[in-house]
């Protein structure tokens, strides 16, 4: 059933993290990559960033005051003729301290209101990232168990191809058979050997992309449960999910916070049109023992308060503000056109995950019945060709028939559950409870170890009915 993957994992999650205490566990590589990735330790960095930002932007809203001192020595003397010389000597000194206060500035509001939704974006922005990282971990960790389950798939049809290469020489040997068989006998080993050289590779890429997210090139040493119950979505649940993605996905939060923000710096363009309106009190003291001024008084302390309030009406600055405006709007519809397009597209990439899903429920049921099917086809065929009643051909396609059907049967069953994630993903619903929950229902299992063609079988054979 869906809710046994999809709504029952969402109620577990909040009953609490599931503990798990091996070390490379589903859960714990997830885990070890939130901790570990640089790109969300960049992320962290630029809310971080954004956050000054804002308070940079608040502190417009405080009141400014400075203050300056001076000294000044001076010396002269003038020679006169007739009449005596002068020399004058003097000190003078003193200190002034101004406040000012922007009381009315629409601008400043729509600059912290930017700054305010910038910094929004950015919490969204790391959010999203953190869900990004649990999800490439998540699904690099299953490309490598489905790799893993193909390359076993493919040893065994390699043990097959070499059995039958085997007979076919004996029989060519005893001259029972043409040589031709043994050719094309060889071709098959020699195909399947080569898919198995593809398959290490992209093993060793999959860990590869594995050990970026987590930090520490990991093992997986769990893998899912062949026996996973798994249910198509219907149409209601559908329009619950539709209902959901314009309240939860991050793609669409961010378009619509964006665009409120150019709304804003449209509102903040437009303010440079109002007027403004400030005040200040000034305030200078000046001590001074200069004999000669004649600014009384000639020596002595004096000082001087000053009000000021100045209204600024802006009138014509050559039309800059108006083609700021004009920009400005337009830069507005650009968002919403970007916004729109956005919900759209979530919309389409959630209607394709559903499909996916129910894609994959439908081909489980029919390669369970194709894996049942393609292994007495191949028996009955090695048995015939056995008695000369088959060719090498038919043999060697009943066993590609079987492998290929045993590698797509395991291959569903992992895209199963990346779509179901992908589905979380979109609701902006992923988790690292979620993931732990799913961890804690894998079977631990020793890649090293390769159990029997029947026995793979039989566990597609014996598990839950898809």
């Amino acid at each position: 059933m869906l809710k046994f993957v999809i709504t029952k994992l969402i109620l577990l999650s909040q009953l609490g993290y599931v503990q798990q205490s091996y070390a490379d566990s589903l859960a714990s590589v997830v885990e070890q990559a939130i901790n570990n990735n640089l790109e969300i330790a960049s992320a962290q960095a630029g809310l971080e960033a954004s956050e000054y930002d804002k308070s940079i932007s608040l502190t417009e809203f405080f009141p400014s005051l400075s203050a300056s001192a001076n000294t000044t020595w001076n010396e002269s003397d003038t020679e006169q003729d007739p009449g005596p010389d002068i020399e004058n000597e003097y000190n003078e000194h003193g200190y002034q301290i101004t406040l000012n206060q922007r009381l009315f500035d629409l601008g400043r509001l729509f600059r912290y209101s930017q700054a305010r939704q910038e910094y929004t974006i950015e919490q969204l922005k790391f959010e999203q990232t953190r869900q990004e990282i649990i999800s490439s971990a998540f699904n690099n960790y299953l490309e490598i168990l489905q790799l893993y389950t193909r390359r076993l798939a493919t040893e065994h049809e390699l043990d097959s191809s070499n059995a039958l290469l085997q007979q076919v020489s004996k029989n060519v040997e005893a001259g029972n058979t043409a040589r031709s068989s043994l050719y094309e006998a060889q071709a098959k080993v020699g195909s399947v050997s080569t898919l198995l050289v593809d398959l290490q590779k992209r093993i060793d890429i999959a860990i590869a992309k594995l050990q970026k997210d987590a930090g520490y090139r990991a093992s997986p040493t769990y893998d899912i449960d062949p026996s996973i119950l798994i249910s198509e979505i219907d149409q209601a649940t559908l329009s619950i999910y539709l209902n959901q993605l314009r309240d939860s996905n991050f793609d669409i939060l961010i378009a619509y916070q964006t665009l409120q923000k150019s709304k804003s710096s449209l509102s903040e363009t437009r303010s440079k049109f109002s007027p403004t309106i400030s005040a200040g009190i000034n305030y200078s003291y000046t001590d001074t023992n200069n004999a000669s001024s004649t600014v009384l008084p000639a020596t002595g302390d004096s000082d001087n308060t000053s009000y000021r309030v100045t209204l600024n009406l802006p009138i014509l600055i050559g039309g800059e503000r108006f083609f700021e405006a004009k920009k400005a709007k337009h830069l507005v519809q650009q968002s919403q056109l970007d916004f729109d397009n956005t919900y759209q597209q979530a919309e389409l990439d959630l209607k394709q995950a559903v499909l996916e899903v129910n894609a994959n429920v439908k081909s489980a049921i029919l390669l369970k019945q194709n894996v049942q099917a393609n292994k007495e086809s191949f028996k009955g065929q090695k048995r015939a060709y056995e008695l000369g009643e088959r060719t090498l051909s038919d043999v060697l396609s009943a066993e590609k028939l079987l492998f290929d059907s045993l590698r797509a049967f395991f291959d569903t069953q992992y895209n199963y559950l990346k779509n179901v994630v992908e589905i979380q993903s979109l609701l902006g619903n992923l988790s690292l409870k979620m993931v732990a929950n799913i961890s804690a229902r894998m079977r631990q299992y020793d890649w090293r170890q390769r159990p029997e063609l029947d026995s793979l079988i039989r566990s597609i054979e014996q598990g839950g009915d898809v």
